[in-house]
């Protein structure tokens, strides 16, 4: 490959990687100090000394430093800053001013005059040494201003100073929040995504949901769940899982939530799946039986028999019934109905029942066929289907 197209792209790399980090724009930060300090007469082996404690953190782009010194004889003075923690030190005035007194000025590295060459020390000027040599240090930490008399004769008091500063957040992660505020300082995540809400971002946060569980072995790593239930075993904990029993439909349209039906198949068409259903294949079908428990009367005897030609249910003090036999076919469906709504099903098993509803109460008679050999009254729950009561008599 020619130099020249290894040279683009090794350049086209470099600025995709340096635009994938995002800068933070500079801020203002600015800090005052009044000590109303003695300064000694002739005591440069004794400095007078001002701590001011900076609790931000930022790096510095620019400094200045404004001074207020009353004083008979600026000349006598040094003054120099030191940031403790990284040990950098400037000397801002060094027998500068002259003869004339007190020094209150702003010093700043781009002001056109400079200390060394103008007099009295007011307005803006430069200082005895730049103060660019605290740029890229980060803010925070002890700032302290010395000030040495270091001739006899003239004294003065150092009244106020402090510090303005330009400073860029510290971003560690370059996402463009700043680590003072980030919930994950050394991760980038710029949208500070936080599902558990505590003090970790979800980049960092080794427990997102904050369930006690690592979110590597966590199957719902983003939704509480310590008991870590998989009804369908998926991998996916049922506190996350949209499809709790894993048969493609999804449990807000599945009509058993808790046993796999992908075909949702209802036969007595209540709403409740086939493969859920407790009573799935009785003949249930076109039955409102209204509100309430089934109670049949225990006093009044059911029979149910059959002939050559027909089946006949008789209910005393209701009515009686018969259906033909030529009316019965092999299917789970109605193949008849008799008086005041009374139902014939044939089932699969071959079993007969008879459907008979009176008031609130429903009578289901079960037989297993012509020549009836045992005759079954089952009580149901209305609302649930659940079988009440079941009793079985010889004809």
């Amino acid at each position: 490959m020619p130099i020249k197209r290894l040279f683009l792209l090794f350049v086209g790399a470099a600025v995709l990687l340096a635009t994938a980090a995002v800068a933070l724009a500079a801020t203002t930060l600015t800090y005052t100090l009044t000590p109303n300090i003695a300064i000694p007469d002739n005591s440069p082996a004794v400095p007078t000394n001002s701590n001011l404690t900076v609790s931000d953190t930022g790096t510095i782009q620019d400094l200045n430093v404004v001074l207020n010194i009353t004083h008979t004889k600026a000349s006598d003075l040094i003054v120099q800053l030191t940031h403790v923690g990284s040990g950098v030190t400037v000397d801002l005035v060094y027998w500068n001013g002259g003869s004339t007194a007190n020094i209150a000025v702003t010093l700043d590295d781009s002001a056109a005059a400079s200390v060394t060459t103008t007099s009295p020390l007011t307005g803006t000027l430069r200082p005895d040494d730049a103060l660019a040599a605290f740029n890229g240090q980060n803010i925070q930490g002890t700032w302290r201003l010395m000030v040495r008399d270091s001739h006899a004769g003239d004294t003065g008091t150092l009244v106020s100073w402090g510090l303005v500063a330009q400073v860029v957040p510290v971003d560690t992660d370059s996402d463009g929040v700043p680590d003072a505020s980030d919930n994950c300082p050394a991760a980038a995540n710029a949208d500070q995504a936080n599902a558990d809400g505590d003090a970790q971002g979800d980049a960092c946060d080794p427990d997102d949901d904050n369930d006690g569980l690592a979110d590597g072995s966590d199957n719902c790593a983003l939704v509480a769940n310590p008991d870590q239930a998989d009804t369908d075993g998926d991998g996916q904990g049922d506190a996350c899982d949209g499809d709790l029993d894993g048969d493609g439909v999804a449990d807000g349209a599945d009509n058993c939530p808790l046993a796999a039906n992908a075909s949702q198949v209802d036969n007595d068409a209540d709403g409740l799946g086939d493969a859920c259903d407790p009573t799935a294949g009785l003949p249930w079908a076109g039955w409102n039986p209204g509100d309430g428990r089934l109670n049949p009367d225990p006093g009044v005897p059911l029979a149910i028999y059959c002939d050559a030609d027909s089946v006949y249910a008789y209910f005393p003090n209701y009515l009686e019934f018969d259906f033909p036999l030529s009316a019965i076919e092999d299917a789970p469906v109605l193949v008849a109905e008799g008086p005041t709504g009374a139902r014939l099903y044939r089932l699969d098993t071959g079993e007969l029942h008879v459907n008979y509803a009176h008031g609130s109460d429903e009578y289901v008679l079960t037989w297993d066929g012509c020549p009836a050999t045992t005759t079954t009254t089952r009580v149901y729950d209305a609302a649930t289907r659940a079988l009440l009561s079941e009793s079985t008599r010889r004809p």
